[in-house]
């Protein structure tokens, strides 16, 4: 439920702003004015209405840097992006025909990426329309923000109320459940033998750099009615989605070698689900291809969410795909908001095809179904985020987070993505795996390497903290728990790490130089070679001075008996003693 401020809080505050400034006292009346108007949101205790005044962008090109400003929470907030497609796979713009009763023109070029100005340490992912509105989550001074358009939350709106912005600590706390159609969270992953398996191997290393998987986005038509049949906003929105979550695959260290893994997903290509019409969209085209079916339609009578999955996997072959997430905005009973494929099996998770189920039936089982409605109610970005990985999460191979374990903590920071119940993004854990989910992928990812080695594929991600110097970075030494060189600043891996702006110690920047150090030119530090600065130094200089003795002993061992014979004449000595 929305908090509506009360008009008579603000009074006296009102009567002094309009003493200093016109301006001032119109922008505050018209966001009250806004804000006693606006709807109550299921999910959100507190949210606010924000204006765009950047100029319009008819235009975008690759790499163009974009700036976007505006005001919240009585602050002003620049970001300052790039254009950032690389979620998709194949780079192209994607339109709709005119007969599919959708609106809107996506343009990949608008998804951007960057930070906000004066703060190195935020980050932002989001869509930018042709009237510079901006769309999208951003990160700074410890508080996640998520900007998003009020029509997949009411019917009416006017040109003032489009976007609105809150922040992970105005989410309210969610009842729904999510279950996978085995129940596998009774199950655990012993069953499977790993006795032959070197668990310490590098899963970066075993697949040999192929580490994204290609994903088949699948959208129906119940989904596409809480966005009003919004085309651009529906695909803009499922491309941040997904962005975030393969952003949280990526900088997990699922291996435990304290550098980030990057293994992540991509969107391969994506259907639309319309009425008794499949619509295909062809990424390296501007056209969309029609074929018929009538699976979408008979799906959104079924409201029991496992004969919902059975009848989809068995409907749909996906097996062309690393895996397949089905988006809807069914309403399933028991409040369940996903279900997937248990990955940990061997014939089910990402990189497998048709197989027979348990119903003896011919199946898909690279699936994930997740919906955004919740009791009738749509849920917050955040959550849906949120859900996705968590459904992903089991076709990586990862159980639930059982309730009472060492990896549920049920503490202020909260649960982590593979809880048992649906996290809703209000708490730090809630966007990280546990240490028993990284265990369970690194488990099944290593089991299957064979498998997966076809299937998986190279696309280019940088990324701090994966030991790899990418562009725009100085240096990579991992994370701060195994970086060995203090030349160089290590990455954040959780976002409790980050620093306030008011904490001292700002201007450490992960990925950069350690401007503090006295590092010269060296390549390799000397604690990367296991000595230490205090004792490293005088074993280097005798070490040294060895070599030097040794060498001077080989080719000038002639010279020094002869008293008087000058350095200089030693040529002749050297190439007589060379062996």
């Amino acid at each position: 439920m929305a908090i509506i401020i009360p008009l008579y809080r603000f009074s006296f505050t009102i009567l002094l702003l309009c003493s200093i400034s016109r301006v001032q006292c119109q922008r505050l009346n018209l966001m009250l004015s806004l804000q006693s108007s606006a709807p109550q949101l299921e999910h959100l205790k507190y949210y606010q209405f924000i204006q765009f005044s950047n100029k319009p962008l008819d235009n975008i090109q690759a790499g163009q840097s974009i700036h976007i400003q505006f005001d919240a929470f009585n602050a002003t907030f620049k970001l300052s992006l790039k254009t950032d497609s690389k979620v998709f796979i194949n780079e192209a713009n994607v339109d709709k025909e005119s007969e599919t009763g959708l609106f809107g023109q996506f343009d990949r070029f608008r998804l951007v990426s960057g930070t906000l100005q004066d703060d190195d340490h935020s980050y932002a992912y989001g869509y930018v329309d042709e009237m510079s509105s901006y769309h999208g989550v951003f990160y700074t001074n410890q508080t996640v923000y998520y900007v998003e358009w009020i029509g997949l939350y009411a019917n009416q709106w006017s040109d003032e109320q489009q976007y609105f912005i809150y922040r992970d600590i105005d989410i309210g706390s969610q009842k729904s459940v999510i279950n996978t159609n085995d129940g596998n969270n009774q199950q655990t992953a012993s069953s499977t033998s790993t006795s032959s398996i070197n668990q310490n191997n590098q899963i970066t290393s075993l697949l040999m750099n192929d580490t994204t998987c290609l994903a088949h986005i699948d959208i129906d038509r119940t989904f596409l009615q809480h966005y009003h049949n919004n085309f651009a906003y529906v695909i803009s929105d499922v491309a941040i989605l997904v962005q975030r979550v393969n952003h949280l695959y990526r900088r997990t260290d699922f291996d435990q070698d304290g550098k980030a893994d990057g293994i992540g997903i991509a969107i391969k290509n994506l259907t639309f689900g319309l009425s008794d019409e499949l619509i295909g969209i062809n990424l390296n085209s501007t056209t969309i291809s029609t074929t018929v079916t009538t699976t979408s339609n008979i799906l959104s009578k079924i409201n029991n969410p496992v004969e919902f999955f059975n009848r989809l996997t068995v409907a749909k072959n996906y097996s062309d795909s690393c895996l397949a997430l089905y988006l809807t905005g069914q309403k399933f009973d028991k409040d369940v908001l996903g279900m997937a494929n248990s990955g940990f099996k061997a014939n089910e998770g990402i990189c497998t095809g048709y197989y027979v189920n348990q119903d003896h039936h011919v199946a898909s089982s690279n699936v994930a179904v997740v919906s955004i409605n919740d009791r009738n109610h749509v849920i917050p970005f955040a959550t849906r985020e949120i859900a996705i990985a968590h459904e992903i999460g089991h076709l990586f191979g990862s159980l639930h987070d059982t309730n009472g374990s060492s990896c549920s903590p049920n503490n202020h920071q909260g649960n982590y993505v593979m809880y048992e119940k649906l996290v809703d993004g209000s708490k730090r854990n809630n966007f990280h795996f546990s240490t028993c989910s990284r265990s369970e992928i690194k488990q099944n990812l290593i089991l299957k390497i064979d498998q997966l080695r076809p299937c998986l594929t190279q696309a280019y991600y940088p990324l701090c903290g994966n030991g790899i110097i990418d562009e725009g970075e100085e240096c990579d030494c991992g994370y701060q728990s195994t970086c060995k060189d203090p030349c160089c600043n290590s990455a954040y891996q959780y976002l409790t790490d980050i620093p306030s702006l008011s904490q001292v110690g700002y201007n450490y920047i992960p990925c950069r130089k350690n401007s503090q150090a006295t590092c010269g030119n060296a390549v390799v530090p000397i604690e990367a070679i296991g000595i230490s600065v205090t004792f490293g130094l005088p074993i280097i200089l005798v070490i040294v001075l060895l070599i030097y003795k040794q060498v001077k002993h080989k080719f000038y061992m002639p010279i020094y008996g002869e008293a008087g014979v000058s350095r200089s004449s030693h040529s002749d000595c050297r190439q007589s003693n060379l062996s």
